[in-house]
């Protein structure tokens, strides 16, 4: 009987690491939209005219206290879900380059998309480590302990809205490498290896990916429009979220899940389409099973 080629990938941590990463970026992106929610909700906050008055010379500071009392107040649970949130990044990894196994890595699209992921998670890593220093620091600054005078509030705070501009670019690119990553799987479904996933799989990395990339644009020109292209970026990215990039994981989850062997800890995943596979037979989807003797 031939053996089995050495396993190079673990079908089932890429499986259950697609569910998590669903789950997770799920509750990352509901918290996001009830604290949004809740934020505009608040009738003691400032609006953007009353804020951006209070750094005027001669402008009260209360809507800039209220904005930092509010930073202080959210940090602790925003920290929380920052992590969350590249922890479910991180565990996309898994069940993206399985994928690419599936459909062969000897196309480019498949190097693409693994590449994208990969950068991706380094930019969102990157993020929440840049974010929770910073935060970490600006609030304790305009805390009540260093009793900061007017002109001093107004300074740090300007400084701290220039920071978070600087990284506009670089924390923007997760929507532009996703937006990649899914037009890329997108082109693998549909001219590739049409076939290997279902056809509603390949058109929903399509949406995804062009949603992804528009967000990118929104969250770029936001400094021209501020309030008018939050709300359509925070809606896109929301619906991305929110709804459309858990279900394409959880479907990656559930194609391993039906496709792959029970006991597939490790299972090993044909790279090229066609070929002798010594005594391997593929099944349609690309998974490798031994094929018995015949005596």
């Amino acid at each position: 009987m031939a053996s089995p080629p050495a396993p190079r990938v673990n079908v089932s941590l890429a499986k259950y690491s697609a569910y998590v990463a669903a789950v997770l970026g799920f509750a990352a992106t509901v918290f996001i939209i009830l604290r949004s929610t809740a934020a505009a909700s608040d009738e003691t906050s400032c609006n953007f005219q009353a804020f951006r008055d209070a750094f005027q010379p001669t402008g009260d500071t209360t809507c800039i206290h209220k904005f930092w009392d509010a930073q202080r107040a959210s940090f602790p649970l925003s920290l929380t879900f920052d992590i969350v949130e590249a922890f479910g990044t991180f565990l996309t990894i898994p069940a993206v380059f399985t994928l690419c196994e599936m459909y062969g890595w000897h196309f480019v699209e498949s190097k693409v998309m693994a590449t994208a992921f990969a950068v991706q998670l380094g930019t969102n890593f990157l993020e929440f480590t840049v974010r929770a220093g910073e935060r970490g620091v600006t609030d304790w600054l305009t805390g009540p302990s260093w009793n900061l005078h007017a002109d001093q509030l107004r300074s740090i705070t300007l400084s701290y809205i220039q920071q978070q501009g600087q990284f506009t670019w670089l924390f923007a690119m997760d929507e532009l490498l996703l937006g990649i990553a899914l037009l890329a799987a997108a082109v693998l479904g549909l001219s590739r290896r049409p076939g290997l996933m279902p056809a509603w799989f390949s058109w929903l990395s399509v949406v995804i990916g062009v949603i992804a990339i528009i967000n990118f644009g929104l969250e770029l020109g936001r400094l021209g429009a501020w309030q008018t292209l939050s709300l359509v970026a925070g809606i896109t990215a929301a619906a991305v979220g929110f709804i459309l990039f858990p279900i394409w994981l959880i479907a990656v989850g559930c194609y391993l899940e039906v496709y792959a062997p029970s006991d597939s800890r490790g299972a090993p995943l044909m790279d090229e389409p066609e070929g002798d596979h010594s005594g391997l037979s593929t099944s349609e989807v690309g998974l490798a099973t031994e094929e018995p003797e015949t005596v």
